[in-house]
Parts: structure tokens; C-alpha cells; sequence
């Protein structure tokens, strides 16, 4: 039990969580553009677009960031 917990704590692998308009990434290198429209974020051997109304970051730490708004499109470009 504990082995799989410390795999999740040390996990560095890119994650990307959507419920409803709340969308987490975790593992992220850099957010290259925020508007109010877009966010595009730069994570290890990804691009990814993030396309919507009224986005905003609620959360934002070394390893996650939380996009919340009306998300409309994803594109997970290389």
C-alpha cells in the first residue's frame, strides 16, 4: 500500500484531470500564453491548447495548474 502511495506522491509523468469546466495538469513545464480565451502550456513532449470563455487559473503551483471556465476545445499537440 505504501509502495503505491509514494508512486503517486513522485509521480512526474503528465496528468491531465477534466470534471465538468475544472481542468487540472499536473507535471507542467511552463504556461506560455494565459487569455481569457486560450492558455496554452508547455509540459514535457506536449503542447497543450486549452480553448474556451472566460478562463482563469484558480490554482497554480510548481507541478499543477486548475483552468476553470467554459473549456471548449483541448488539442494535445506535440
Amino acid at each position: 500500500m505504501f509502495r503505491d502511495l509514494t508512486n503517486i506522491i513522485y509521480d512526474k509523468k503528465l496528468r491531465i484531470t477534466l470534471i465538468d469546466n475544472c481542468m487540472n495538469i499536473n507535471n507542467y513545464e511552463e504556461i506560455l500564453i494565459f487569455e481569457d480565451n486560450q492558455v496554452l502550456i508547455k509540459a514535457k513532449n506536449k503542447t497543450i491548447k486549452v480553448k474556451g470563455e472566460s478562463l482563469s487559473i484558480t490554482r497554480l503551483e510548481n507541478n499543477e495548474v486548475r483552468i476553470e471556465g467554459e473549456i471548449k476545445t483541448i488539442d494535445l499537440g506535440d
